[in-house]
């Protein structure tokens, strides 16, 4: 029986994977505070974020071009606008909170069922077929839909549905621009045949 060899790969880090750990760092340990003080929304989110936290480490090297700077622009965006929404003293309930919680718990699932195909940075790090990705291509941004419409139904004021708005729009550009670049690739066309929805079954 030959012996396996274990060799450690240095993570293929880019400026903006460290500038995302930074960013995650912060939203974990704030997540965690307030899980410490009992919102079980914070608890969830801290999961998700120490998920794409581990991600961001592990993920494998990018193949083809690289990503433009309007890729990126729209790829911090698409990731820090739900940030800039105003939350009252009042946590979120009813409707609300079960449509976070269950974007929160989609949204973590998605990231899990990417793996080390996961970076914030439009790219092809190797395809993903498995788990949500039958069901859409883009399951993270899907799972993304109910956390933001959650929290707009549960904090309803002029500035969240502008943010609401602006970051709808910015995401739908984000799928747009991965879906060219994904598109150059052979196996991700007979992918697309494969799995027809985008980011909503039926709709989109």
């Amino acid at each position: 029986m030959r012996r396996r060899e274990w060799r450690w790969t240095r993570p293929a880090l880019s400026v903006t994977d460290l500038a995302l750990l930074i960013v995650m760092t912060a939203l974990v340990k704030a997540h965690l505070e307030a899980a410490l003080a009992g919102s079980l929304v914070s608890l969830l989110f801290g999961v998700q974020h120490i998920a794409i936290f581990a991600l961001t480490l592990l993920h494998r090297p990018a193949t083809g071009r690289g990503s433009s700077r309007t890729d990126l622009l729209l790829a911090w965006a698409g990731t820090l606008l739900p940030l800039a929404m105003r939350a009252t003293a009042a946590p979120v309930t009813g409707v609300g909170l079960v449509l976070v919680v269950l974007g929160s718990l989609l949204a973590t699932a998605a990231i899990l069922s990417l793996g080390r195909s996961f970076g914030i940075e439009p790219a092809h790090r190797g395809l993903q077929t498995r788990r949500l990705y039958r069901v859409v291509r883009h399951p993270i941004y899907a799972a993304y839909l109910p956390i933001v419409g959650g929290f707009l139904l549960s904090y309803a004021s002029w500035w969240n549905g502008l943010v609401a708005v602006i970051w709808l729009a910015v995401q739908i550009t984000r799928i747009q621009r991965e879906e060219a670049l994904l598109g150059q690739d052979v196996q991700y066309q007979r992918y697309a045949q494969r799995v027809r929805w985008q980011v909503l079954p039926g709709v989109w």
